[in-house]
């Protein structure tokens, strides 16, 4: 039994490997659609992106309206925000990167010092991330983001995928230093934007509890006034929690109180705006980018807080030292949930990456891909691990493939995004989302080599790994602790399968093979979460569980804007991925074709709104197996029908 799974492993790696090695082989290179903006002709003016608004395919459009909104450009670390009204009507606009740059220097130095020259795994490129975040006149959001890099930029002047890699290994500074041109290109992105779904805001108006209270901050004109939204945290004002008083230095009590009161106090409120003097959600994101109290963006706590009272020397103390390294353990999972005896079946779970390909990680705000980063990946490889009726007998009930991930920490951030939509049929009401977050970036991927294949029993104990270096003796807390997935008592299956014809012959239940890509929309593909340990470090152990989160109301306040984000991985580009499960059903089995296994594929639900809204299925975070009856009856609902978001298993 054993050397039958060792087969069928070994060959799903196989022809997944010669997949992309004749993609490669080929010729063919894609550069994905928003990567068509890229110009190379270099502009005279070193350390500076020019972003050019290209109107000749005709104005940026959504619902036939211009959207008003924001841009975010990520370099290094930095955010920065910028006004996409101002580049629409200047028609470009010109980012100076000087001090992006001198962070991600710093950093690559760093990175290669550690990893060294020999690695085969993934490697962090330093990256120029630019996305659009954009609002329609009711107010709704919608996204764009891509990512650039000196891979991308080699390869659009011609060079093979191999070739480039070489060269943005050995000089990947080089296209910024001397200065480059981005063209957007409208047409594209106004057939790629994205619908963001509001998480929490479409009950914004219902305030009314707190809408007459006088407060001690008005923004001082007669056409904006306050409302509390968030009473909680108004009501802790002049109360700091402890993790706060935790991040300034044992002599910074008194500003701590300062800043906490100064937040507290501004960001519990929303405003309602008259739209006698606002009458456009245009001129209200005009409003908020005006004052850089209000723009919204990802900012260190440190800069934030001091901009907030105006340079009055806070020193925030990270809860994680900046560039600090350490390394997570990412589970690719397969789980049998049946009782019965399992079928004499075998599911095959492959995850592989090609030469000079790439994946983006970074972090998704509702769901969508804010900032991100590529990691480009320096060899080809692969693996396979198996579930069938042998290891059910051994009393296995799920197997995984475990991938050790270099992390490094930037920074204690906070995020401050807004809420636009009508209050009443004469004012809009603006809401801020605020959050605390640990800010981090993925810098390495272990080689294939050095991923650990186990298996684990009912309870989700690891009962076998290759490796033993799993950090985590049973898997479910590996999947809490960096998955954000059991923290909640509800599991977010995004779509069914229900197979009641077996085929008997190699089946793809479900894959993301993406080796001919025509658009570069990076959904994202496997939620990582915000690393449990990193958010219980900087928020206080009140985050260890979720009843001592409910029972305060600011900390279940944070925690909530907090789940608004997620650290993402998006699919390979110029390359082929591929992670999923096959089936197939042994010669002479002696069980009919007519067996009704249901398998769910399971994520988080900010992921999956998104997913589903574009018809696309990102990768997993587990996959769940059922046997659903005997032969003979009929499926729970016709085969292949999905599952509707937030619905449960």
């Amino acid at each position: 039994m054993k050397s039958r799974a060792l087969v069928a492993t070994s060959l799903a790696v196989f022809v997944l490997l010669a997949v992309l090695l004749g993609f490669f082989q080929s010729g063919a290179v894609v550069i994905p659609g928003f990567k068509s903006m890229l110009v190379l002709a270099v502009p005279s003016k070193s350390g500076v992106l020019t972003l050019v608004y290209d109107k000749s395919g005709g104005v940026l459009s959504i619902n036939g309206e211009e959207p008003s909104g924001f841009i975010f450009i990520s370099l290094g670390g930095l955010v920065k925000t910028y006004s996409f009204d101002e580049l629409s009507s200047k028609g470009f606009l010109e980012i100076d990167l000087r001090e992006g740059l001198e962070q991600a220097r710093l950093q690559w130095n760093i990175i290669r010092g550690i990893l060294g020259n020999k690695s085969k795994g993934g490697v962090a490129l330093p990256t120029l991330s630019i996305a659009l975040w954009l609002y329609d006149s009711k107010g709704n959001i919608y996204a764009y983001t891509d990512a650039f890099s000196a891979l991308d930029y080699y390869i659009a002047t011609g060079l093979h995928p191999f070739k480039a890699l070489e060269k943005a290994l050995s000089n990947p500074f080089e296209w910024l230093d001397k200065g480059i041109s981005l063209k957007m290109n409208t047409s594209i992105i106004s057939r790629s934007l994205v619908r963001v779904n509001d998480r929490v805001h479409t009950k914004s108006i219902q305030v009314s509890s707190y809408s007459g209270e006088a407060l001690a901050y008005s923004p001082g004109s007669p056409c904006i006034s306050t409302v509390v939204y968030y009473k909680a945290l108004y009501d802790s004002r002049d109360n700091p929690p402890a993790w706060f008083f935790n991040r300034f230095l044992p002599e910074g009590r008194d500003l701590a109180r300062d800043a906490w009161y100064a937040l507290a106090l501004r960001y519990s409120q929303a405003f309602i705006l008259d739209k006698s003097c606002f009458p456009t959600t245009s001129d209200v994101l005009n409003w908020l980018y005006g004052s850089p109290l209000y723009r919204p963006g990802i900012y260190n706590a440190s800069v934030f807080l001091n901009l907030m009272r105006q340079g009055a020397g806070f020193y925030w103390n990270h809860s994680t030292p900046p560039l600090t390294f350490f390394t997570i353990y990412k589970p690719f999972l397969l789980i049998y949930n049946g009782t019965e005896e399992f079928p004499d079946l075998q599911f095959t779970i492959t995850f592989a990456y090609g030469t000079a390909g790439y994946r983006l990680n970074g972090y998704s705000y509702l769901g969508y891909p804010i900032i991100l980063d590529e990691m480009a990946f320096l060899d080809i490889s692969g693996t396979s691990t198996v579930y069938d009726r042998h290891r059910f007998q051994m009393g296995v009930r799920g197997v995984g493939i475990i991938i050790p991930s270099v992390i490094m920490y930037l920074y204690d951030a906070i995020s401050l995004q807004w809420h636009i939509s009508e209050y009443d049929t004469n004012h809009w009401i603006a809401i801020p989302d605020i959050a605390f977050i640990p800010f981090y970036k993925e810098i390495s991927d272990a080689h294939s080599t050095l991923w650990d294949l186990i298996e684990f029993d009912q309870y989700g104990n690891i009962i076998s790994s290759t490796l033993k270096y799993a950090p985590n003796a049973n898997v479910y807390a590996l999947l809490s602790e960096y998955g954000k997935l059991i923290s909640s008592p509800v599991e977010w299956p995004i779509y069914s399968e229900y197979l009641s014809k077996i085929p008997p012959y190699w089946n793809g239940v479900d894959n993301s093979l993406r080796k001919d890509i025509v658009t570069s929309v990076p959904f994202p593909s496997l939620t990582l979460g915000l690393y449990k340990k990193l958010i219980i470090s900087l928020l206080g152990l009140a985050f260890a569980n979720r009843e001592s989160i409910l029972a305060d109301g600011v900390s279940s306040l944070l925690a909530e804007a907090v789940d608004a984000f997620d650290y993402i991985e998006s699919t390979f580009y110029a390359s082929g991925f591929y992670i999923g499960l096959n089936l197939y059903k042994f010669p002479n089995t002696k069980y009919p074709d007519t067996i009704i296994l249901e398998i769910d594929k399971a994520t988080t639900p900010c992921v999956n709104a998104i997913a589903i809204q574009n018809n696309l299925i990102p990768l997993y975070s587990y996959y769940s197996i059922k046997l659903i009856n005997t032969a003979g009856g009929p499926p729970p609902s016709p085969p292949g029908s999905p599952k509707l978001l937030g619905q449960n298993p």
